[in-house]
């Protein structure tokens, strides 16, 4: 074949031409096949008759050498070949190029592959892969099935069923997609508080022992401890329920029991007596009496300490008649104010005993009994004045010249003139006493006015400043009084007109009199003057007529208009305070003695100073005095008598349901009906306090008709403290 290569070659190499090469020996030639054969990558050409010899490059050409293959002339010389490729594509031979001869195949006996995909460890024999053992395809994973074929070899085909993971904390492994997947976690608990379970994933279950607290299931035993794997009781429990009505005891079961006993106990309070356990619990005995009898201590008893006796400021009686107001100091009791034995009778000496009280002895002689139609009275051996004759002289004796009495009649001397009433308690008023129209309203009796309660009526009017004032009805002055202030511009008058035996009226605030009122006076009132005289003219007035003159612009200069009436006395809780006083002590209501319906219009004004009537009122009493209660007229001091002049304190309701207050501190106190301290005086028997805007007045009855007053600015305390207080009297 390599012959055939090289022709070609050369054909190829001598179409494409190239630079010819002079040989050393000049051969002449006519045609290039004079000049023979040349070397294979040689050119024999004739060039000008010489040969010559061309050497060829690129040509194919045969080095002689079997072991190289594609090998090509390059300047004149074949070589540059590759070695030939002996592999046979066996791999039981050894394959190599042996010079001049070429390829050898030797036999091997190395590993091989026969190409079946189940046999293992292919040999090499006399140059043939001959099949080894047999491969069982076992990949070593329950969850495949395992199989074979020569093409493919192995194969893992995945199955369900149930499988072990390797770790030994698992449980219930299954096949999923060909993978063991751990099932649920081993439960090592071995139920011994005793041991801490846990779990290796080579070994499995571990207990290991622990000195933990446990429960050894005797329940009569209080501190368990753990050892050696086992739970030991290590302290007993204490059963003891600190209730000594109750045996103790313990059963390992159950653990502690009490059963009731009945033993003698304390149930630790200090104030109970023979405590004896009942039903299991220690059930008080008798109280402990801390009395001592003793009024001026407050008893109680204290649990821990038991009898307690702290001293107070009660009320308390001293044992001694001849005290009326005894107050617990320092845990005695004491006499503060002594017993007024006074019985205003002239016939009895009055004496006091500490053991019986107040005691009257009778005196002899000649008395007064009050009576001035009456004379030569003498006290009886039972101590009352008695006896005594009716005066009958109808020119007054001379004994008498201010008053005198006969049946059916009494005459007065009035400015050295004799004139004589006739009886008649109920007289009749006729004439307006200013003209109803200006009018406003009518503060009837027993209102409050400054510290005492009032006993005369007041007239708030809007009219003229110099309203007309008339006669009510047919009367004569017996007395007046005028007085000027140095706040006032004018005096003001104070007119009293006898009407009957028994009945007078008296008119006052007036800012004028008429001209024979004003003969009647001794002389004209300078500022700062007051002063009651009896009249130097005798004056005479029928109804209607005018007596005077009231300012009726101002608000607070109302007429004040009342009547007194000897058949009437006022019912007051104490009148001895107000027998130098028959203006109080016998005040009485000038409207009921009008006809209707001028009456009826009077009562229809009744109201409050606003100037508000307030309808349905009535002219009540100059006396508001309640037995046993609040309300009504205190005096501060004890003497008598008083009259109506002396310190006082007053409290009583107006007709518009205010709590009126006077005598405490500058002005009236007001408490109105919505305050949260509002109390009727009438409802308050034992104790009250009134709380006003800044200051509060608290009082307190007291036995015998005796008033304590605590009156300080605050609010109302929560105890009354009667060392601190001012006592009043009726």
């Amino acid at each position: 074949m390599k012959p055939t290569v090289y022709v070609l070659s050369l054909l190829l190499v001598w179409s494409c031409g190239g630079d010819s090469v002079s040989t050393p020996d000049v051969v002449p030639c006519v045609v290039d096949q004079d000049c023979g054969i040349a070397d294979v990558c040689q050119l024999p050409l004739c060039v000008a008759g010489s040969c010559t010899v061309e050497p060829l490059t690129g040509l194919a050409c045969n080095d002689d050498d079997p072991c190289t293959v594609d090998t090509i002339c390059t300047d004149s010389e074949c070589g540059g070949g590759v070695a030939l490729s002996c592999d046979d594509q066996n791999p039981c031979t050894d394959d190599s190029c042996v010079p001049d001869i070429g390829c050898r195949f030797e036999a091997n006996e190395l590993p091989c592959d026969d190409q079946n995909g189940c046999t293992l460890e292919d040999q090499c024999v006399d140059s043939v892969c001959i099949g080894g053992t047999i491969d069982d395809c076992d990949d070593g994973n329950l969850c495949t099935q395992d199989s074979c074929t020569s093409a493919e070899g192995c194969t893992h085909a995945n199955v369900d069923g149930f499988c072990s993971d390797g770790d030994l904390c698992s449980q219930d492994d299954f096949c999923e997609e060909g993978i063991c997947v751990g099932g649920s976690s081993l439960d090592c608990d071995d139920q011994n508080p005793c041991t801490d379970d846990s779990c290796g994933a080579a070994q499995g279950c571990v207990h290991a022992v622990n000195d933990d607290p446990c429960d050894d299931r005797n329940e009569c035993t209080a501190v368990d401890q753990c050892g050696g794997g086992s739970c030991v009781g290590m302290e007993s429990v204490n059963c003891d329920d600190g209730n000594v009505c109750t045996t103790d005891s313990c059963d390992p079961e159950i653990g502690c029991s009490q059963t009731n006993n009945s033993l003698l106990c304390s149930d630790g309070d200090a104030c109970t007596l023979h405590d004896e356990c009942i039903e299991g619990g220690c059930v008080p005995g008798g109280a402990l009496n801390c009395d001592d009898g003793n009024p001026c201590t407050d008893d109680s008893c204290d649990s821990t300490s038991g009898c307690v006796h702290l001293g107070n400021t009660d009320i308390c009686d001293d044992g001694n008649a001849c005290t009326v107001v005894d107050i617990c100091i320092d845990g005695g009791c004491q006499g503060i104010t002594p017993l007024d034995c006074y019985d205003g009778n002239t016939c009895t000496k009055d004496l006091c005993f500490p053991l019986s009280g107040c005691s009257y002895e009778v005196l002899g002689g000649s008395c007064d009994d009050g009576n001035v139609c009456t004379v030569g009275e003498t006290c009886s051996v039972d101590g009352t004045c008695i006896g005594g004759t009716c005066l009958e002289d109808a020119i007054c004796a001379p004994q008498f010249p201010d008053e005198l009495c006969m049946p059916g009649e009494c005459c007065r001397i009035i400015a050295s003139t004799i004139h004589c009433f006739w009886s008649d308690a109920q007289p009749v008023f006729e004439s307006e006493v200013v003209d109803m129209s200006v009018v406003d309203s009518i503060v009837p009796l027993g209102s409050v006015t400054g510290d005492r309660i009032s006993d005369t009526t007041y007239l708030y009017m809007t009219g003229q400043a110099q309203e007309p004032v008339y006669a009510p009805t047919d009367g004569v002055l017996y007395q007046l009084a005028y007085y000027h202030m140095p706040w006032e511009e004018t005096p003001m008058y104070l007119l009293f007109f006898q009407t009957s035996c028994e009945v007078g009226y008296h008119l006052d605030n007036l800012i004028s009199v008429s001209e024979p009122i004003a003969a009647a006076m001794q002389e004209t009132p300078v500022i700062g003057s007051s002063l009651v005289i009896d009249p130097i003219v005798f004056v005479s007035v029928e109804a209607g007529d005018l007596v005077g003159t009231v300012d009726a612009t101002g608000p607070e200069a109302p007429l004040y208009f009342g009547t007194i009436n000897l058949a009437k006395p006022v019912d007051y809780i104490n009148p001895a305070r107000y027998s130098e006083s028959k203006r109080t002590l016998f005040a009485d209501c000038p409207y009921d003695y009008y006809s209707a319906p001028l009456r009826d219009t009077y009562y229809q004004l009744f109201g409050t100073s606003g100037h508000e009537p307030i309808p349905g009122s009535s002219c009540r009493s100059a006396s508001r005095d309640g037995v046993g209660t609040l309300a009504g007229a205190w005096f501060l001091d004890t003497a008598l008598p008083l009259g109506p002049f002396g310190p006082q304190l007053a409290i009583t309701s107006a007709l518009d349901g205010q709590i009126e207050i006077g005598g405490l501190g500058d002005g009236l106190i007001w408490i109105s009906p919505d305050a949260p301290t509002y109390a009727l005086p009438e409802a308050v028997t034992s104790q009250h306090c009134y709380q006003a805007t800044g200051y509060f007045s608290f009082f307190k009855l007291l036995p015998n008709q005796r008033l304590a007053v605590m009156h300080e600015s605050g609010p109302c305390p929560s105890d009354f403290l009667l060392e601190e207080s001012y006592i009043y009297d009726r």
